[in-house]
């Protein structure tokens, strides 16, 4: 099984294969070897400290050369904000702390509706408002939502 994800906020968009195989994920990017994870720590390494400190060591790497990955996404870069309250009919300024302007955003949770389920769309910015600063969405009924931006 292969999965190719493009980082579009890399350089050049490197690619990064993501396979596993006999129970081992492998991650290679353009630019390096490929990386094995290993799911599990055997009783041989444990038994021997110096190999068990080296295993872990390499380990750590190898995951944060995944987080790494997962974190140059830009759905990697956001914020989850929670409890915005939405009235019906009219914009409520967000305010996502980003600093940038944002890729997209995602409803997580809908905590409290009333008369069903809301229809949320995004609605242009007040003059005045920055898009690095805010996010406008409109809901159709009156609700509270969570929404990850990024």
């Amino acid at each position: 099984m292969e999965r190719v994800v493009t980082a579009p906020s890399t350089p050049r968009g490197q690619q990064a294969v993501v396979q596993t195989i006999a129970g081992r994920r492998t991650v290679s990017r353009a630019s390096s070897a490929p990386k094995t994870v290993r799911p599990t720590i055997t009783a041989s390494v444990v038994r021997d400290p110096e190999r068990l400190q080296r295993h872990i060591a390499d380990m750590q790497r190898e995951y944060d050369d995944l987080f790494a990955l997962v974190q140059s996404s830009a759905i990697g870069g956001g914020v989850l904000i929670r409890g915005v309250t939405m009235a019906a009919g009219s914009a409520t300024l967000i305010d996502h702390r980003l600093g940038r302007n944002t890729v997209g955003w995602i409803v997580t949770d809908i905590l409290a509706a009333s008369g069903g389920q809301p229809r949320i769309c995004r609605t242009a910015l007040p003059t005045g408002r920055s898009a690095t600063q805010f996010l406008s969405l409109e809901a159709d009924k009156v609700c509270t939502l969570d929404v990850y931006v990024f």
